[in-house]
């Protein structure tokens, strides 16, 4: 048979690659997605500590042909709130068994496939585009808050600490005295250092509880999405 026709290769093909999908999900390198136990909320620490446990993610292949999970969590316990936010995230990280870290507020929660959405997303970035300055990315986050019994939701163009390459998080650590979720000298310091953290704005897998003493987040006039019922939904917020 002679090559081309309905069996060669289409002309506005030649030249390229195709990207082995498959073989970047069996080489994906883990996470450690590190956690502070503020004793706030029993009920949606658990929550918290379920949505890690439920991330589809591939398993690695060890000698004797079982398998072995490429997620780990690790939680400090900070009840009695001796240490500052800055002093329990810089502990978790050191503490780290993988190269790549999420941070989870003990309070939140995220979807099914977040974690593997993410590192494909970053993966892809390292390989296509080979920008070894994009250390990480971050999701945009869905509000939620629950009235009347019910759990609504509402996209946002917030977004997280994300997901962070291990190095960078020892090379520039967070703010001993950091006492909230966010540390601006850290974004600024990184981006002295040329590297950037790409925002993956079209996943809202992260999920940020609205509720009372929580930093931010509980002035905003927003809707929310019912995701039950596939509808707005008008909610006072306070």
């Amino acid at each position: 048979m002679e090559s081309g026709g309905c069996f060669g290769v289409h002309p506005l093909l030649e030249g390229n690659k195709m990207i082995n999908y498959n073989r970047i999900l069996a080489e994906l390198p883990g996470i450690t997605v590190i956690m502070i136990d503020t004793g706030r909320n029993d009920k949606w620490f658990k929550e918290a500590t379920a949505s890690v446990l439920d991330q589809v993610y591939p398993l690695e292949t060890i000698s004797d042909g079982n398998h072995k999970t490429k997620i780990e969590l690790k939680i400090a316990n900070n009840r009695d709130k001796k240490y500052t936010i800055g002093q329990c995230w810089n502990y978790l990280i050191k503490e780290a068994e993988f190269d790549h870290i999420f941070i989870l507020d003990d309070d939140d929660m995220m979807e099914k496939e977040l974690l593997l959405n993410m590192m494909l997303f970053l993966q892809r970035i390292k390989l296509e585009d080979k920008n070894k300055d994009i250390i990480g990315v971050t999701p945009n986050v869905t509000f939620m808050e629950k009235k009347d019994g019910k759990m609504y939701y509402q996209f946002s163009d917030s977004y997280t600490s994300g997901l962070i390459e291990k190095e960078w998080l020892l090379k520039i650590p967070f703010r001993e005295e950091l006492e909230k979720h966010v540390d601006m000298r850290w974004d600024d310091d990184i981006l002295k250092k040329g590297k950037y953290v790409a925002v993956q704005n079209w996943n809202h897998g992260y999920l940020y509880r609205q509720h009372d003493g929580m930093v931010s987040g509980r002035n905003v006039d927003m809707k929310f999405v019912d995701k039950d019922l596939n509808r707005i939904v008008d909610i006072e917020v306070k």
